[in-house]
């Protein structure tokens, strides 16, 4: 048995604020169609307790990250390095809690520092003892890659349980890849997007009482295959996925256990095995972190140089266009403009790091191991789904979770082969190329150091 707790609390901002996700949105929000929450998991061996929080944000700087785990170590004594903060990544949750362009709004950065930090202490007073199962399913119908349908997507669903000496379930994690984007740029609305409709229906059925946490995956080049950019889209998207939640959900909870049919010809009762994913061990937990340094790209000198230089590559399209360049050569021009003007508008921040003297950004990879066939791994910002195939294919787990936007918001973090493929992930990425090498190489030697956690309790 492990020691669990989970809790919940509201951080839905005031409206009249900027919402995150959208340059071309500049309007404020006007309203709150569904509340935003963070939600914590606590668990314990015994020896090592680890906490894991999911916000309903974008997602969260890293500066912002360390005074959370400075004020809960304060709190309850839990090293902060035993701290995972991942983000849901909508787009219409608040502006202000990660540098990005705008820069930090300061009353609502505290406001969520002390609501994060007090979270784990309420979790924590919830703790009893639970079994802890995993299990994952594939859904293709709600994703589809977003640079190329054809390039594949991860379409992984993993659920996470923690069934108490009741029988009754205390807290679910989720684990999806796809982009937080049902609403679109139009909406004005507060709101968790899909994640937060998914929450709503597991709760709907089995209570308000289990805490459901979602955290998204290594989607940064996935996004939503939706009818419209509406709301009663994200009620789908629930249905889709709390359904398959529950499905999966409900066969956990009797595994590890006898399942028996009655059969009346020979009046015995049949025993039927339950596959629907792994008891986890009751061993040591092992929480564990690497700092990665990832090379920055070196942006145009200058506003202008970006303007002449896409004015260029336009021209360029035009003349494609007129001459009748075949579909893929057009394509091909647009790939190039879309990551140029992405470049353009991430570009600021970029200089200003270079000219601070800042050549490498240092990268934060976090893994809490439960067991030889059970780890999550956080890593930071947008991660390309060839990168997660790659990590769930070679890091040596059976039930491994990519939660993505966790401990810190990197950026794109994006395949060698993106960079010449062009598009909006290209330019939108703050780091050069050579960075999938590194990345990966880091992450799995980290899941390596997991793996061989015996002893090292």
């Amino acid at each position: 048995m492990f020691n669990v707790g989970a809790a919940s609390v509201c951080i839905t901002p005031p409206i009249g604020g900027l919402l995150s996700g959208y340059a071309a949105r500049k309007d404020v929000s006007i309203g709150v169609h569904d509340d935003l929450f963070a939600r914590c998991l606590v668990v314990g061996d015994g020896h090592t307790e680890v906490a894991i929080i999911t916000c309903d944000l974008i997602g969260l700087d890293k500066e912002i990250v360390a005074e959370v785990r400075e004020r809960v170590t304060k709190q309850t004594g839990l090293p902060t390095s035993n701290l995972m903060i991942c983000c849901t990544h909508t787009h219409s949750g608040p502006d202000g809690l990660r540098k990005g362009i705008t820069g930090f709004d300061a009353s609502l950065r505290e406001i969520t520092i002390r609501k994060l930090a007090s979270l784990v202490n309420l979790a924590r007073s919830q703790c009893e003892p639970c079994k802890m199962k995993i299990g994952f399913m594939d859904v293709h119908t709600l994703s589809q890659n977003r640079r190329d349908p054809d390039w594949g997507i991860l379409p992984r669903l993993t659920v996470l349980i923690a069934e108490n000496e009741s029988g009754d379930i205390k807290a679910i994690l989720i684990n999806f890849a796809c982009h937080g984007t049902v609403l679109g740029s139009k909406n004005l609305y507060i709101s968790a997007d899909y994640p937060g409709a998914v929450v709503g229906v597991i709760q709907a059925v089995m209570g308000e009482n289990v805490t459901v946490l979602f955290t998204n995956g290594a989607c940064a080049d996935i996004n939503p295959a939706r009818r419209t950019p509406s709301f009663k889209e994200i009620e789908r998207f629930g249905l889709v996925l709390g359904g398959e939640v529950l499905r999966l959900a409900g066969d956990l909870l009797a595994l590890g256990d006898r399942v028996a049919a009655d059969n009346i010809r020979w009046g015995e009762a049949i025993e039927k095995k339950i596959d629907a994913g792994h008891l986890i061990k009751d061993g040591k937990l092992w929480v564990g972190s690497r700092h990665v340094q990832l090379k920055l790209k070196e942006p145009l000198s200058s506003d202008e140089d970006y303007k002449h230089k896409l004015q260029e590559l336009r021209k360029e399209l035009e003349a494609l266009k007129a001459c009748g360049a075949s579909l893929d050569k057009i394509r091909e021009q647009m790939a190039k403009i879309t990551a140029l003007e992405a470049e353009s508008y991430f570009a600021p921040r970029v200089r200003n790091l270079r000219e601070s003297g800042e050549e490498y950004l240092s990268c934060e990879l976090q893994v809490i191991g439960f067991d030889d066939e059970t780890a999550i791994i956080g890593l930071p910002g947008e991660i390309a789904h060839d990168i997660g195939k790659e990590l769930i294919n070679h890091g040596g787990f059976s039930y491994l979770t990519i939660c993505g936007y966790s401990n810190d918001y990197a950026g794109y973090i994006v395949t060698d082969r993106t960079y010449l493929e062009g598009g909006y992930e290209a330019g939108a990425t703050p780091f050069a190329p050579g960075t999938e090498d590194a990345f990966v190489k880091a992450a799995l030697d980290l899941l390596g150091d997991c793996r061989k956690r015996e002893g090292n309790g």
